[in-house]
């Protein structure tokens, strides 16, 4: 629970006890439990397009645009801005063997969040402009539902620790060295157990879609830059989850 708890307080902006925030240097491991943060994100959206199908069209998906944000998706758009600006986020010193991170973190990640050029927020709206448009056909096209709200935040937060774990990273890497084998095998699991229950062949496609444009970006970014630092890791969910929701609607569109 501890550290499903430091998942929600680092990867969401849900209200969290301050003392799991305290506790970074076991995100790591904490990374395993990604896909049930997913869950958990999913099951929200849900709860939320169940409630909102009454009222007109166009206000149900900003009610699901805005959720996004709050359940994460705010928090890795701004890496995805971050990534755009050039800089580089999430990025702390080592101390030994065991990655420490400073007590003034939080502090300078909310910092970082207000130095975008123009281009960055131009991109940053362009995203939210299509996570938009994506919710809004998915309810006008009556293809809302369990599979595409679950599944895309369960599969997004399964990139990032496939990101943390595949890719070589940028120094200090404090996550990716932290992050075993074992804790990778175990968040996979976790997120075939979740997703095996709504597959079927729009679904896959979706997967294969947001898989493989993720790796694009990763491969890109990993021969430009020479590794993939927590910036990355946040924008890849981030087009990870809206690459498979458009998947999503082209496939699901095509297969009707």
């Amino acid at each position: 629970m501890k550290l499903f708890l430091l998942l929600l307080a680092r990867y969401t902006y849900l209200i969290v006890p301050g003392k799991y925030r305290r506790d970074q240097n076991l995100l790591p491991k904490a990374l395993r439990f990604l896909p049930l943060l997913g869950l958990l994100c999913g099951l929200c959206l849900l709860g939320v397009a169940r409630l909102l199908l009454a009222i007109p069209l166009p206000i149900a998906a900003a009610a699901l645009t805005a959720a996004n944000l709050l359940l994460g998706g705010g928090l890795f758009l701004q890496d995805l801005m971050a990534l755009v600006d050039g800089g580089r986020r999430g990025v702390f010193p080592e101390t030994g063997e065991t990655p420490l991170l400073p007590t003034d973190w939080q502090e300078r990640r909310e910092k970082a969040a207000f130095r975008f050029s123009k281009m960055a927020a131009g991109w940053g709206a362009v995203w939210l402009c299509v996570l938009y448009i994506a919710y809004l056909l998915l309810l006008r096209w009556r293809m809302i539902g369990a599979a595409p709200l679950i599944a895309a935040p369960v599969f997004s937060r399964w990139l990032l620790a496939w990101l943390v774990y595949g890719f070589p990273a940028a120094e200090p890497a404090w996550l990716h060295k932290g992050f075993s084998k074992r804790s990778f095998w175990i968040c996979s699991g976790l997120s075939l157990l979740i997703l095996l229950p709504l597959s079927g062949l729009t679904m896959l496609m979706s997967l294969v879609t947001a898989l493989l444009g993720v790796y694009i970006f990763a491969g890109q970014r990993h021969f430009s830059a020479g590794g993939l630092d927590e910036a990355c890791y946040g924008a890849g969910v981030a087009c990870g989850e809206l690459l498979f929701l458009l998947a999503w609607l082209l496939f699901g569109s095509i297969m009707v």
